[in-house]
């Protein structure tokens, strides 16, 4: 407020709030100006007698101020909107996105049941594995499993053996010598043994730690048997069904390396001629 004038007959004193214009950062800029130039102009034809320096260099700084509040208020809406328009683009990259991934997602599910591998993500922080449908299928058992180190040791999934090979092969892996990749026996649903081929690896973060670990395990369940079949075909007369000389052979060195101190092997062959 400014105390510009003063009447002729006493003390009486004319107030003006030029500074309300101020008001005007809650307006839209255009309408801030036409309201602030009218009510000057009103303002210096209420007050033309008392014109001097003093008021016009008031005025004049009055006038910057509330220019400078309707030019801050427009650079800040001017900043709102493209503020707004910058978090729409975004929100509209993360929709495309979003929808990019669960297209993927899809067809990653898609290739996971056309394929008889099964595949699984063990997040070694968490102890939680997670196998694709072909799991369940098989052993009938459940695909997210959590405390998987406890389950490993009771599962009755694998052997006893099998378990001892697969915790001294992990570790060689965890200590980065490698990948795992060797053949397991499983009991499947009904109890039968199959044979998969299991290929493994530990993925690390930038500092070297261990987050997950991801394999899957391929049937060779028929190739296996097959091999089996043609080592057996490869040790036995096609005659007799015994064991040829090359099976025995091999048979006696074995025993031979299992024998103790105070163990005793006895051997009795039979040599048939013209048979």
């Amino acid at each position: 407020s400014y105390d510009i004038y003063k009447g002729t007959a006493g003390n009486a004193i004319f107030v003006t709030g030029l500074l309300g214009c101020a008001v005007c950062i809650h307006m839209d800029l255009l309408y801030s100006l036409i309201n602030f130039a009218g009510f000057t102009a009103l303002f210096h034809l209420w007050t033309m007698e008392a014109y001097d320096f003093s008021y016009l260099w008031n005025c004049i700084l009055a006038m910057f101020v509330a220019l400078l509040i309707c030019y801050s208020r427009f650079r800040y809406t001017v900043t709102d909107i493209l503020n707004q328009q910058e978090i729409l683009r975004i929100n509209n990259r993360l929709i495309e996105e979003k929808e990019k991934l669960d297209l993927n997602l899809k067809k990653y599910k898609y290739i996971l049941s056309q394929t008889n591998n099964i595949i699984f993500d063990w997040n070694v922080e968490q102890d939680i594995v997670d196998f694709s449908d072909k799991w369940s299928q098989t052993f009938d058992l459940p695909s997210h499993i959590t405390a998987f180190s406890q389950w490993f040791e009771t599962t009755t999934v694998l052997s006893e053996e099998t378990k001892k090979q697969l915790k001294q092969q992990l570790s060689y892996a965890a200590a980065g010598k490698g990948q795992v990749e060797t053949e397991v026996s499983l009991n499947d649903k009904n109890g039968f043994c199959t044979w998969f081929l299991l290929q493994f690896v530990f993925l690390r973060d930038s500092d070297g730690q261990i987050k997950t670990g991801l394999g899957y395990l391929t049937d060779i369940n028929r190739h296996k048997k097959e091999v089996i079949q043609l080592e057996n075909w490869g040790k036995t007369d096609a005659l007799t069904g015994l064991l040829n000389r090359g099976a025995m052979e091999g048979y006696m060195r074995t025993r031979v390396k299992k024998i103790g101190p105070k163990d005793m092997l006895v051997m009795l062959i039979i040599d048939v001629d013209n048979f």
